[in-house]
């Protein structure tokens, strides 16, 4: 359960930001505060309405971690993600991120204070299917993880594998709503970030299952909360087993 909560909190939640059009007025929404059980994250944008800052705070309000955009490119992406710690400040690391021709990350390398480049992660995009490799310094897979997707733009599966092309985790989504789902600025990115899946599914998840090593392991419910321009701003989410129920807020702004 613990795991299943970390994994979901930490990996599926970090996210929902958004940047449609809203018909009246053509002002964007944008997520500014996503809180949590464990926390909060708060979210910056500069002059351009461009996302350049990620803050990741501990529920006692302390700062955990934080996250720089830097160095775009002609198509708005970032090419470098600084990372600073405030209980270890002299520990920077950073990734570099490599596009496609489609704006797409292509290959994300991480990088040591030192700027000595460490393990590194690779995407390929085929139709309803993304496959995320990761590998260590040497070169070789340590593990996959396979996002498959349906005609719609959800997210239906996602299965990590390890380096013996075990499935040891692996989320099946049952349902989804037809309500917007806010959508990461840099999309794809959000995978080796570990933001997914909601960061690119179009709406919002209403039901999912969890399988460890392929055994049913939980099955969980979502219940929403809408704003006027048909946003979530509060999500419930239910363990269907044991009847427990954690929830999440969601703050947003026009502009």
């Amino acid at each position: 359960m613990n795991k299943l909560k970390y994994l979901l909190l930490s990996i599926c939640f970090t996210t929902l930001f958004s940047c449609s059009k809203e018909e009246e007025d053509n002002r964007k929404t944008y997520l500014t505060i996503h809180k949590h059980g464990a926390g909060q994250i708060e979210y910056t944008y500069d002059g351009n309405d461009q996302l350049i800052g990620e803050t990741y705070k501990k529920s006692d309000g302390a700062t955990d971690i934080h996250l720089t955009y830097r160095q775009f490119n002609a198509a708005g992406m970032p090419e470098r993600i600084d990372y600073n710690f405030p209980a270890n400040p002299s520990h920077k690391p950073y990734l570099l991120v490599e596009y496609d021709a489609n704006a797409r990350p292509a290959k994300v390398t991480n990088y040591a204070t030192d700027g000595i480049s460490g393990p590194y992660d690779t995407y390929n995009y085929t139709t309803g299917r993304i496959e995320y490799r990761t590998f260590n310094v040497s070169g070789a897979q340590q593990y996959l993880r396979i996002y498959s997707i349906d005609n719609a733009g959800n997210v239906t599966s996602m299965n990590s594998l390890n380096a013996d092309n075990v499935s040891t985790w692996r989320l099946v989504f049952t349902g989804y709503d037809n309500k917007k789902a806010p959508e990461h600025p840099y999309k794809y990115l959000s995978i080796a970030l570990n933001e997914t899946p909601n960061f690119f599914s179009v709406n919002n998840y209403t039901g999912y299952e969890a399988y460890n090593y392929a055994v049913l392991d939980a099955r969980y419910s979502c219940t929403y909360t809408y704003n006027q321009n048909e946003y979530a701003t509060e999500r419930v989410t239910t363990d269907l087993l044991s009847n427990a129920s954690f929830q999440e807020i969601y703050e947003f702004i026009k502009r």
